[in-house]
């Protein structure tokens, strides 16, 4: 789902490269939404860094636009008093099948988070911006 979802450029080299992205994480919490057959179609994954909660979420593209996003952010707001990520805010990366990264930006926002536009993360793979999302 990583690989199909995400911008080409994240793309891990194998299985062993994604596994030790996931035991890098600092405090990692993970929530799967499981599809009727048992496949996973959604991920949201909390960790620390820098003594805050950060967060990466992937929706399989059959379950976007339905809500499950904002149930899986709802689900991490209850059990914290602030929330950051990275997010792309632009349409200029490409999906492994060659198709357009869409931006999840707007739904962030929707989802209460503010966009921080003086926090950037500039790198050769990925430009981001950063959101925070705190409890009021």
């Amino acid at each position: 789902m990583w690989h199909d979802q995400y911008p080409k450029t994240l793309a891990y080299k194998n299985r062993q490269s994604f596994e030790d992205y996931l035991i890098s994480l600092k405090n990692p919490q993970h929530t799967l939404l499981i599809g009727e057959s048992g496949e996973v179609k959604g991920w949201l994954a909390k960790m620390v860094r820098d003594e805050k909660d950060w967060i990466a979420i992937i929706l399989d593209k059959s379950i976007q636009q339905q809500g499950y996003g904002s149930q899986l952010l709802d689900r991490v707001k209850a059990q914290s008093d602030e929330i950051n990520a990275w997010v792309v805010d632009h349409n200029n990366h490409k999906k492994a099948d060659g198709s357009t990264y869409q931006s999840p930006l707007n739904f962030y926002v929707k989802n209460g988070f503010t966009v921080i536009p003086e926090e950037r993360l500039e790198q050769s793979k990925i430009t981001a911006v950063k959101i925070r999302w705190r409890k009021s």
